[in-house]
């Protein structure tokens, strides 16, 4: 993926991201839940680190570069 790409896909899935987690928050407030409500924003701040770094460490090319080297050395 391009850098461009990249960029694109980062604000995307942070505004998915902001979505749901707005919505953990609502349904955890509503049920009275002070532990609920402290999960739902730690287990929101992984997933927004784990999808950031996802994306920008994913390489579609990587072993496809490794098997056409291979290809060409026999």
């Amino acid at each position: 993926m391009t850098k461009f790409l990249k960029i694109v896909a980062t604000i995307v899935f942070c505004l998915i991201w902001g979505q749901l987690q707005h919505g953990c928050q609502q349904g955890a407030r509503a049920s009275g839940s002070g532990a609920g409500y402290a999960l739902m924003n730690i287990f929101g701040l992984v997933l927004l680190i784990a999808g950031i770094v996802g994306i920008w460490k994913y390489n579609p090319n990587k072993g496809n570069q490794d098997d056409n080297q291979k290809l060409d050395k026999s």
